[in-house]
């Protein structure tokens, strides 16, 4: 298999919707949706959106095969303007194909989409504290364990420095594989629950906070 770096571009949304829906099955908490490709492609743009880093690994076929997004905290007016523009445009199209049912029945459909909203929230109430944030890092299952997510991350930190950035942090869940960030600098910053993200309502910790320090 042939791997290049590659800068993120709308030819790939469907291709990193791939990796997403591998690793993570947002459909499983919709009822019947006639369309659960589009959830994926949902996710993959909300990390878009904000993200001024936009590294991705593909293939000889030009298939996505890891995903590296960060954003720039204390980003340009300009730049937070045009995010937050694209988050409006993103939730009217996600409303759009509510309304169609294309994420099957609309209550259940609104309470997922709301959720994801407030996970997110409750993952970057300490974002004033640094300067930039992970906001997808993902690889296909044939690359992990062999240093490619490493290379992401590496080419990461070259961003941040040039950017003139300091600090990162990120949020997981326990359901994912967060010893990778542990392995490679980053310490726990902090633990929260949020009772709506998995079937856990017991209020034990589920969600974490990770940062490091870049030199």
């Amino acid at each position: 298999m042939e791997l290049r770096f590659a800068t993120y571009e709308k030819k790939y949304l469907k291709s990193c919707a791939d990796i997403v829906r591998v690793t993570w099955n947002f459909a499983e908490d919709l009822d019947s949706p006639r369309r659960p490709d589009l959830i994926d492609e949902y996710y993959v743009q909300s990390c878009v959106d904000p993200s001024e880093h936009l590294e991705l690994i593909v293939d000889e076929s030009d298939e996505v095969k890891g995903i590296l997004f960060g954003s720039i905290e204390d980003a340009a007016p300009g730049r937070k303007l045009v995010s937050r523009l694209r988050g409006i445009r993103l939730k009217l199209w996600c409303l759009f194909h509510i309304l169609t049912g294309d994420f099957g029945k609309r209550a259940t459909a609104l309470r997922f989409f709301e959720d994801m909203r407030e996970i997110n929230r409750a993952g970057e109430t300490n974002d004033r504290h640094f300067d930039s944030e992970i906001n997808l890092l993902i690889l296909s299952p044939e690359l992990r364990g062999q240093g490619y997510g490493r290379n992401l991350m590496e080419r990461y930190f070259a961003f941040c420095k040039k950017n003139d950035l300091h600090s990162a942090f990120l949020w997981t869940t326990n359901e994912c594989t967060y010893s990778f960030y542990e392995k490679y600098g980053f310490t726990l910053y902090k633990r929260f629950h949020y009772g709506a993200f998995t079937d856990d309502r017991t209020g034990g910790d589920n969600c974490m906070t990770y940062c490091i320090e870049i030199d």
